[in-house]
């Protein structure tokens, strides 16, 4: 489809009414353009474009978005709060959102190098340093207006425009700059192979996608620092997003924009001159100095609050209650050992036999029935067992008397029956014994004693009061043996 170009020059002398103009006509495409020049703003070149070959659109449209509102009496003539977006995912969508005087205006905030408005009518209009381009709400047109050194211009026009932002300068003392605090836990892991032996494979704590920092080993016995939610987590990462975001408007768009109540006024001025004004009202053009307004607005309440604040905020009502899965990860296997919604208010406590590290089962007796020196007879049961072998007793880690599968006594180190190894046949263990009618209530698997080193009492810091054990349990701080 073909047209005339209709290209007009006019100048217009401050003070005069005297304007001079040229007009050419040319054939070619459904476009039509003008160049004004005002005591204002000189330079602006406008041009309109029917049915355009590409539009603007935002990547998710916010329909599709949910919003959360930041409310805070520092900023005067907004209506309400300002949204901030997210996508489907909950991450940041580099979306914000204010009304004033009963009009609704959307930002696209995520790309330093434009700042993009979509008007109360769905018009958007994309802003950069060369100046406006508004398009229609069904894309069906484009206006188009280039200014000559447009960020400048507006800056230098707007000198003696009154700064909303200046205003309200001496308010942002008040409030100080914070990010959320994390909350440190501490996880005391233990783990064995299946032979009962520690394993000193330097596993990996983790809260979620944040590693947990290692305090202290001793043999299979690992103390952690872990943080609440995480450097690594969702939340965080919807922190530094919004914080970033905030900080393209506070710290002026497009670099150098920092009078946007300026820009707003020079704005309105252009699209009321002359020709413009007609094509301008048909983009409904005067909404996006409107819209810059509303934006300057906004701006007092970023200013005042501060980016790391309302980012923290606003991120924390997203992601609150989310669940994190804390997993411990041996190198050959990851157990996850708990899921948290908040941080543990005591130390989280888990023992962990890594049953995929098969190359421990070498290192086991591979006669089931064997025992050393002072083995059993007969075996025993819970509340009947007695010493034997070369760590005689009852207290942790020690050899007792147990009956077997097979219905043979087996001296064999008591285990702990959360980490256990249920079992039916002695050939389930491994080469070690699978004691019945102990104190867990359900066969497990025991390592023949001598074969394996004994457990250990996790140094002063004991076990979790009603811990159970195959032979007894753990109360207030002491072993109680023979108790199911």
């Amino acid at each position: 489809m073909t047209s005339s170009i209709v290209t007009t020059t006019s100048s217009t002398t401050s003070g005069s009414s005297s304007t001079s103009s040229t007009t050419s006509t040319t054939s070619g495409a459904d476009t039509s353009s003008s160049t004004l020049s005002t005591d204002t703003i000189t330079g602006v070149t406008y041009s309109v474009v029917t049915s355009p070959t590409s539009c603007f659109a935002l990547p998710t449209p916010t329909s599709l978005l949910s919003k959360i509102p930041y409310a805070d009496d520092a900023g005067t003539g907004l209506d309400g709060p300002i949204d901030f977006y997210f996508n489907p995912d909950n991450s940041p969508a580099g979306v914000l959102g204010a009304s004033v005087n009963g009009s609704y205006y959307a930002y696209d905030i995520s790309d330093p190098s434009q700042l993009v408005i979509i008007l109360p009518e769905g018009e958007l209009a994309v802003i950069t340093t060369q100046g406006v381009t508004i398009y229609a709400a069904d894309c069906s047109s484009e206006l188009s207006v280039e200014i000559d050194n447009f960020i400048d211009q507006i800056e230098l026009a707007s000198t003696n425009s009154t700064d909303v932002s200046k205003r309200h300068r001496s308010r942002r003392s008040s409030h100080r700059m914070v990010r959320r605090t994390e909350t440190n836990f501490a996880a005391d892991i233990a783990l064995f192979d299946i032979c009962g032996n520690p394993d000193t494979s330097s596993p990996v704590v983790s809260v979620g996608q944040s590693p947990c920092a290692l305090n202290a080993a001793n043999g299979g016995d690992y103390l952690f620092t872990c943080q609440y939610p995480g450097a690594n987590s969702d939340e965080a990462a919807c922190e530094a997003t919004v914080s970033k975001d905030i900080g393209y408007i506070t710290g002026g768009p497009l670099g150098t924009l920092t009078n946007l109540e300026g820009a707003a006024t020079v704005l309105a001025i252009i699209f009321r001159r002359q020709a413009l004004a007609v094509i301008a009202a048909i983009f409904d053009a005067p909404a996006v100095a409107a819209g810059v307004g509303a934006l300057a607005l906004a701006q007092i309440i970023l200013n005042t609050v501060g980016a790391d604040n309302i980012a923290s905020t606003i991120c924390g009502i997203m992601h609150k209650d989310e669940a994190f899965v804390i997993s411990v990860d041996s190198g050959v296997e990851i157990d996850n050992i708990a899921t948290i919604t908040a941080a543990p208010i005591s130390t989280l406590s888990a023992t962990i036999t890594v049953s995929a590290n098969t190359d421990a089962s070498s290192t086991c007796s591979t006669s089931a029935t064997s025992s050393p020196t002072g083995s059993c007879e007969g075996g025993a049961t819970c509340g009947g067992y007695v010493g034997c072998g070369d760590n005689p007793g009852l207290d942790i880690g020690e050899c007792f008397c147990g009956t077997d599968a097979d219905g043979n006594g087996s001296c064999s180190i008591s285990v702990e029956c959360d980490a256990a190894t249920a079992c039916s046949t002695n050939a389930d263990c491994g080469g070690g014994s699978c004691i019945i009618d102990n104190c867990c209530g359900f066969p497990v698997c025991q390592s023949i004693c001598g074969n394996a080193p004994a457990l250990t009492k996790k140094n002063s810091r004991g076990y979790a009061n009603g811990t159970m054990f195959s032979h007894g349990i753990w109360i207030n701080g002491s072993f109680m043996p023979n108790v199911g």
